[in-house]
């Protein structure tokens, strides 16, 4: 993959600086409405019309910039407004790919096995609807989080655009990774009392509804408490430290398949990571490395040797892990994570307990939680949701496409099939094990980089 340079585009131009021009309204006339009419204007806008680049440009940039906005300008918002910002994304995600899956249909263009496997996960967990007990609200944003890998796929899946222009989304992902790990690196060494300054309180009483002081003990992290004690995590300006190394994650691995060698911002990138200090990221990257070498570099004979070393790997780590979590006399966050799998993999119903009854989410909205125990892996949380058929069905959907991919690169040997595996296979195992692996802020733009890879074909555009 070659590196290509953005052009700047006049109508870019024109459109930022009307977005810049109603940012600084909301602080002279107090009132946001003129720059959230003006996003979800630019969402319909990209929804129905062929700019499909530029559709996943404006939510790259949305993921990175939402929650900065949210902050700067915390004490003229209120909390229903806040939610509105934040779901200026979702809207762009869901409308494109409703809009387009109803323009395939009524073409009568091909319909895939995969496509049948996600109409019915969308259909059967929106009809959990009418049974579930908690409110609608919450209802909705289970589904939300549920949904994210089906819906972010699509959205590069079916996103108009060629070859060239993929590689100008990797290239421009890339850039946009780099700068966030340089604010990152910077913001790192600085007290949190510029959080504060910049309305971080008060943006996080609208975020969770609650009036309480902010301690950011997210911003922290306690799983190396017992040898380094607590260690602070780097955020940026995301304002969110695990969707910051999800999304250097997916720049570093972007930059380790492209040809152009990064050097600089390979050191940055992975500086970033290393200060965020998250399991997940550790997962992405030692998961992306084995696929490519898996792929890639193996024999016949090391691919069997892998797969037996793999199996062993997870036979003795299940057996290990079994006996930590049950020597166990305080909690610790890797015991948390994987007694949730465990709990949600021991207490799974064919059909689950109905959307918003588990995880996160379903504490917010004050809903009676089937078992708290669900909540640190969203393998449980969707386990206790949909119940089998719903692990089924999405795992199924994941994996089908990783197969698809890789019976792809063994006709081509293109690698950006390998990229694509990658990004799909490093976040359904940090799934397992983690709730927070998915959400369109954090690994959307893994499922959307997949997505792209799927529906180029190489061999006719290069």
């Amino acid at each position: 993959m070659y590196s290509v340079k953005i052009k700047v585009n006049k109508n870019v131009v024109r459109l930022v600086s009307l977005i810049l021009l109603t940012i600084l309204i909301i602080p002279i006339f107090r009132t946001v409405i003129p720059f959230v009419l003006l996003l979800y204007s630019i969402d319909l806008f990209l929804i129905f019309t062929k700019k499909d680049k530029w559709a996943i440009y404006f939510f790259i940039m949305c993921c990175i910039m939402q929650n900065l906005v949210c902050i700067i300008f915390s004490e003229y918002l209120s909390s229903f407004e806040t939610q509105l910002i934040v779901f200026v994304k979702e809207l762009l995600v869901y409308g494109f790919v409703f809009v387009r899956a109803f323009k395939n249909i009524c073409g009568y263009k091909r319909i895939r096995n995969i496509d049948i496997v996600a109409l019915l996960f969308v259909i059967i967990s929106l009809m959990y609807m009418f049974f579930s007990s908690v409110s609608f609200t919450a209802q909705i944003l289970g589904w939300r989080q549920l949904a994210v890998p089906i819906m972010c796929f699509y959205f590069g899946n079916f996103a108009s655009i060629k070859y060239e222009e993929v590689k100008d989304i990797f290239h421009f992902i890339i850039r946009v990774t780099v700068l966030l790990s340089v604010i990152g690196i910077i913001m790192y060494f600085l007290p949190n009392k510029i959080w504060d300054y910049m309305g971080y309180q008060q943006f996080w009483r609208n975020k969770t509804g609650t009036n309480g002081i902010v301690t950011y003990s997210n911003f922290y992290t306690y799983d190396l408490v017992n040898i380094f004690g607590r260690l602070k995590r780097m955020v940026s300006i995301t304002a969110d430290p695990l969707a910051t190394v999800h999304l250097l994650s997916i720049g570093l691995i972007l930059m380790y398949f492209n040809r152009k060698q990064y050097y600089m911002s390979k050191l940055f990138v992975i500086i970033g990571i290393v200060l965020g200090v998250s399991k997940g990221s550790l997962v992405i990257i030692v998961t992306t490395i084995l696929v490519y070498i898996y792929c890639c570099k193996s024999t016949k004979l090391l691919k069997k040797f892998l797969w037996v070393v793999g199996v062993c790997t997870v036979v003795v780590f299940n057996s290990h892990m079994n006996e930590y979590v049950d020597g166990l006399t305080v909690n610790t966050a890797v015991g948390n994570h994987y007694s949730s799998f465990r709990y949600g993999l021991e207490n799974m119903t064919l059909f689950g307990n109905g959307l918003g009854m588990a995880g996160y989410t379903a504490s917010a909205m004050g809903s009676v939680i089937v078992e708290k125990e669900y909540s640190e892996s969203f393998f449980a949380v969707l386990s206790a949701q949909l119940g089998l058929v719903g692990v089924l069905l999405l795992y199924g959907f994941l994996s089908m496409i990783c197969f698809n991919m890789a019976k792809e690169y063994k006709k081509t040997k293109e690698i950006s099939y390998v990229l694509g595996i990658a990004c799909i296979f490093s976040i359904m195992l940090e799934s397992v094990v983690s709730s927070s692996s998915i959400s369109m802020l954090g690994s959307g733009v893994f499922f959307v980089v997949a997505g792209l890879i799927n529906r180029c074909n190489f061999v006719e555009e290069e």
